[in-house]
């Protein structure tokens, strides 16, 4: 899935009535607001969202476009909100979307970690294969992405992977610190051969570099999808 906001602009020069150039004049083609909205409604159906992650997320130029926008298509029920989160500037934030997260905050990141990854085709929901946070597919391979906030001791962490011993894909498992990361990646004996540890930093900042780690802290990169 690509988004974009069409043609670029083009500069021409207006000759007046002997010829002569007059002025420049910007000429920008017709922007498809019709098509925008159907790209970010389709967007919303799956991945819950604050304004500023669908500015992130390349819908919108700014903050207050997304929320005049959002807002409206939730008066006429074509989104809801479904809660409350801490947003980027630890204010709290609307999220948007068809279907209502059971822990809003632990999607809030789901959601950055899915905007990363923005080109890939992903399943979302509270009830999901493994009760993974989400289903990612790219380049023909299935990752089950698991966020890690930190709440579950190393003792759960443990026990939450038995639910992958017959796991057909990878299993991604996303930390947001370091510490953790490296914690969590000790206690993950039950997913070894078919495992990658990372930060959410480092997938929102270099998604296709080499910045995952497996269980013997081999560097592994995601492929980039065709005509990326």
């Amino acid at each position: 899935m690509v988004f974009g906001f069409g043609k670029k602009s083009r500069r021409v020069v207006e000759p007046d009535a002997s010829g002569e150039p007059l002025r420049d004049t910007i000429v920008r083609p017709a922007f498809d607001w019709k098509a925008r909205k159907r790209r970010t409604l389709r967007w919303l159906s799956v991945h819950p969202s604050t304004y500023q992650q669908l500015v992130t997320a390349g819908f919108f130029v700014s903050y207050k476009t997304a929320q005049r926008n959002v807002s409206r298509w939730a008066k006429k029920k074509q989104t809801k909100c479904v809660g409350t989160v801490r947003g980027e500037d630890g204010r709290p934030a609307y999220m948007y979307g068809s279907w209502e997260p059971r822990s809003k905050q632990h999607d809030k990141y789901v959601t950055d970690f899915c905007i990363a990854y923005k080109d890939a085709e992903f399943e979302r929901g509270n009830e999901l294969e493994h009760y993974c946070d989400c289903v990612m597919k790219l380049n023909g391979e299935t990752f089950y992405v698991e966020l890690d906030t930190g709440e579950m001791s190393l003792p759960q962490v443990r026990r939450r992977w038995r639910a992958y011993s017959e796991c057909q894909g990878i299993v991604m498992v996303v930390s947001l610190s370091e510490r953790r990361l490296g914690n969590v990646l000790n206690a993950s004996e039950l997913l070894d051969g078919f495992s990658v540890f990372t930060t959410l930093t480092e997938a929102i900042n270099d998604p296709y570099g080499l910045i995952w780690l497996d269980r013997n802290l081999s560097k592994i990169g995601v492929e980039k999808p065709d005509g990326f």
